[in-house]
């Protein structure tokens, strides 16, 4: 950095965010700007993964007075409902992590018209499972960051993104319905703790109500997206998710004018 003064440097979390930047901002419209993943840092966190081995270094930056020249961008989490303060030189996402900009209608129109070459019908009824399932699965995933409780949701949903734990709801042949109960058990069960089942369950019960009120795209899971992407569209998880971002890429020119997607564009075309 001292030896090029005009060096500005922008952290992502992973491959997939460093993917999406280069296709709002390729390399060669970059003057004085470079994207790196947070993996080329050696930093230890206890907990939290690449996102908060991401923060602990903007917190670094900002020790040195350095932070005009770092930007970091991160998937939004549940920060902002959480209210958790954040060093300056960190952006969040508009919505809750990068799949949540699929979620605007324009793209999931173009998710279902193009990459699925779905009908018109099929909009609505991926936006009414949507709102289902992933607002129930979103309660859950709350009720835990808030709480503490660590559930284990990627061991539990490695087999099928957690769909043994819905059902279909009569007369709708594509619409699921979480049952909550049973994907607490499937959390708490295999790990011996039942005994905090009533308690889980409780949280649960309050972040059902708080997330109702909430905008989906700020709530569902960008991995739960993709999970019930491929249960509505028949197909793989690594596809739903290529298709989804196939759509969004495609929806660039609009979803660039959003606010914290146009501030960091900016930023990087510095």
């Amino acid at each position: 950095m001292h030896a090029d003064p005009m060096r500005v440097v922008m952290f992502v979390e992973g491959n997939k965010d460093e993917r999406f930047w280069l296709r709002v901002v390729p390399i060669i419209e970059r003057r004085n700007a470079v994207v790196y993943t947070i993996d080329n840092v050696s930093i230890f966190v206890d907990a939290g993964g690449q996102r908060e081995r991401l923060i602990k270094l903007a917190e670094l930056v900002s020790e040195q007075n350095l932070s005009h020249r770092f930007l970091f961008f991160v998937d939004a989490d549940f920060d902002r409902f959480t209210g958790r303060a954040l060093p300056d030189s960190v952006i969040m996402t508009d919505f809750r992590d990068l799949e949540s900009y699929g979620l605007v209608d324009h793209c999931t129109e173009t998710l279902c018209r193009d990459q699925f070459a779905k009908p018109d019908a099929s909009i609505q009824e991926l936006r009414e499972l949507v709102d289902e399932v992933g607002r129930a699965l979103a309660a859950v995933r709350l009720a835990s960051h808030r709480n503490g409780l660590n559930l284990p949701f990627s061991e539990t949903f490695k087999r099928d993104g957690g769909k043994r734990f819905s059902v279909k709801v009569a007369g709708s042949p594509a619409m699921r319905r979480l049952e909550i109960p049973r994907l607490i058990a499937g959390l708490l069960n295999p790990h011996g703790r039942m005994a905090d089942a009533h308690e889980v369950t409780r949280f649960v019960d309050a972040e059902v109500r708080a997330t109702s009120l909430m905008d989906l795209k700020d709530v569902v899971h960008g991995k739960d997206l993709c999970a019930i992407l491929s249960w509505y569209f028949e197909t793989s998880f690594d596809v739903a998710q290529a298709l989804l971002f196939g759509a969004i890429y495609a929806d660039l020119p609009r979803l660039r004018l959003l606010p914290r997607l146009a501030d960091t564009e900016a930023w990087v075309r510095q």
